[in-house]
């Protein structure tokens, strides 16, 4: 087959001539019928028939809702429940032991202790009601018995490997710091949270444990952990056990599970301090300072636990106990000046300014220094600017966030040559 190219132009095609009294007719026609920037359905058939009407209070189709809004509150979940004699309905036990089995607390996340208790409590309520449930007839007692002693023992295991866990990765270092003998004590507090945390899944998930509702396992598991997290946000001052009571005062006191997740932030942030990068182009007041830094924040981020005075210095005082561990005279000097002066205003931002002007060059408010992005700002903003971002997570609740920026201290990335 043959192709001819050709560069021929097309003949631009003129415009069908329109006399003036068409168009003045035409204006006089759409004149009276002119439209707003509103929808109208076409006319005609519907390239969809009538599976696709508008919502015209005209038509009475298309989306129009005809019932009345919840009242704010009442708004109920529901759950598609499957058919009881179905397997879908039936708990797996296989499935049962390996979840409890593989329950433990990570080393590098001992913070997540809470999630940890509140995820076991509500495994163990949960497959305790389904076994109950599935075994309710007169000839499967002694299978009913047999798993419920499972279960117990399940329970009972997971509960002594979280504590173990918790106590060698955070209660070893507040017998380090503290020499109180803390770990042991935060053990039996965990140990105990656990108990508290079924009772408390008992009692304000009866709803979910009625039989009649006939809910599934894994909603029900699902559901008895979002009810304590509820209760935990919605806690007040007078629901709050007494933590910190001593039988003698030279013992240390029980601690709730808010407190030890408290207690494994400070511990982690300590770790990550340790292990993260050694600043050594920093002077040594600058030093002090930063590490002054990590304290307060520490000491603003208790203040919103709700722990009480006790409990507070005990994790304070191990975090400062491990700071000044290898702190020369300059540095500590820096290091108490700074916690001086947070005490007196109550303003890590003014602390830090305070310091400055006290220790630091003129440098640190004119010489432009460069972090890993080369943003150019002076020392003094961007300590100001690391403060508002710690807030932000604190108000976030971003929990590995909060270590690392409790860890770091001030603004990382610096280049200052002492």
């Amino acid at each position: 087959m043959e192709v001819k190219i050709t560069t021929a132009i097309r003949p631009a095609q003129t415009a069908p001539a329109v006399s003036k009294a068409a168009l003045a007719k035409k204006a006089d026609t759409t004149a009276g019928t002119q439209r707003v920037d509103t929808y109208e359905s076409s006319s005609g058939a519907r390239a969809f028939g009538d599976s696709m009407m508008d919502g015209s209070a005209d038509t009475g189709k298309g989306l129009v809702l005809n019932q009345l809004r919840p009242a704010a509150g009442t708004l109920d979940i529901q759950e598609l429940r499957p058919d009881p004699d179905s397997q879908a309905a039936k708990m797996d036990w296989a499935d049962v032991e390996k979840t409890f089995q593989n329950i433990s607390l990570s080393s590098d996340r001992p913070y997540n202790v809470d999630a940890t208790v509140r995820h076991t409590a509500a495994l163990y309520v949960a497959a305790k009601h389904c076994l109950t449930e599935q075994y309710s007839g007169e000839d499967q007692k002694e299978i009913l018995e047999s798993r419920l002693k499972q279960l117990d023992c399940l329970y009972e295991n997971a509960k002594n490997r979280v504590a173990d866990s918790y106590q060698t990765s955070v209660g070893s270092f507040y017998d380090k710091y503290t020499g109180k003998g803390t770990s042991t004590a935060m053990k039996n507090s965990l140990m105990a949270a656990f108990d508290q945390k079924v009772a408390e899944a008992e009692t304000s998930g009866s709803g979910l444990l009625d039989p009649e509702k006939g809910y599934s396992f894994d909603y029900i598991c699902t559901g008895l952990q979002a009810n304590m997290i509820y209760n935990e946000e919605n806690k007040t001052a007078a629901d709050t056990p007494a933590a910190g009571n001593k039988t003698d005062e030279n013992e240390p006191g029980t601690y709730s599970l808010e407190d030890l997740k408290a207690a494994a932030v400070v511990a982690e942030a300590s770790a990550q301090a340790d292990s993260g990068q050694k600043l050594h182009l920093l002077s040594d007041e600058e030093l002090g300072i930063m590490m002054a830094l990590s304290h307060m924040k520490l000491a603003v981020m208790l203040a919103g636990t709700g722990a009480d005075q006790d409990t507070v210095n005990t994790f304070l005082n191990a975090f400062r106990s491990r700071q000044c561990q290898n702190m020369n005279e300059s540095m500590y000097g820096a290091y108490q000046y700074t916690i001086g002066q947070y005490q007196k205003t109550g303003s890590m931002e003014t602390a830090i300014t305070s310091s400055m002007k006290h220790y630091a060059s003129s440098r640190s408010f004119s010489h432009s220094v460069y972090d890993s992005g080369q943003t150019d700002s002076s020392q003094v903003s961007r300590y100001q600017f690391d403060i508002r971002q710690f807030m932000d997570i604190l108000k976030k609740g971003d929990t590995p966030e909060l270590v690392r920026s409790i860890a770091k201290g001030g603004p990382g990335g610096l280049i200052v040559h002492a």
